[in-house]
């Protein structure tokens, strides 16, 4: 296959890709090196462009010669998969997220992913992948301090109300019900006159 077959164009067009982005795919297939992410990152593409030029690749019939076959292939997100302690101080550390923040994106990244069909449910590199969820997630950023840091009960309603202003401007309905609670609980504390108190996890 030379740069200039045309089958090259009309996958392109599906991908929506550029013509060479479907060529040096096809051509690290055919070389064994061919891995999604580094792919993705190395020419600037968004993984799901890639994806779609596997797609159209796969339904054109595009021949990948024996070669392919070294390819480290795709899986699917395990049934019973956890989020590694790993992923999730990322997580902590790239959005300043509260860690039951991070778990119930996790829990939203399963159920997505297991519902996922065909192709497009299996991966290369799922830490990659959860990498691209937690950063391109409408869940506002935080500013997230760990739990041994104390805090004031009036610093704490401050927080809570930064909190719930960030989720309402995202029209974030979870985090806007989450935080209204919070804060009602740390008014509360404040009324009481509660002294200085470990910050919540």
């Amino acid at each position: 296959m030379t740069p200039y077959d045309p089958i090259l164009t009309v996958i392109a067009n599906e991908a929506r890709v550029r013509t060479p982005h479907v060529f040096h795919l096809i051509h690290a297939m055919k070389a064994g090196k061919f891995h999604q992410a580094a792919f993705a990152q190395f020419t600037g593409l968004e993984e799901r462009h890639v994806e779609r030029i596997l797609e159209a690749i796969e339904k054109h019939g595009v021949e990948i010669k024996a070669k392919r076959q070294t390819t480290t292939r795709g899986h699917r997100l395990a049934d019973d998969w956890t989020l590694p302690q790993e992923w999730r101080d990322w997580a902590i550390k790239e959005r300043k997220w509260e860690p039951s923040a991070v778990l119930e994106e996790a829990a939203n990244f399963a159920d997505y992913w297991h519902g996922v069909s065909g192709a497009k449910g299996t991966k290369l590199d799922w830490q990659a992948t959860w990498r691209n969820w937690v950063r391109n997630s409408r869940r506002p950023s935080g500013d997230y301090v760990p739990i041994d840091q104390r805090q004031t009960a009036e610093g704490w309603v401050a927080y809570c109300e930064a909190q719930l202003q960030k989720h309402k401007e995202a029209n974030y309905r979870e985090g806007i019900e989450t935080w209204t609670a919070k804060l009602n609980a740390a008014r509360d504390r404040v009324a009481a006159n509660v002294l200085p108190f470990r910050r919540e996890a």
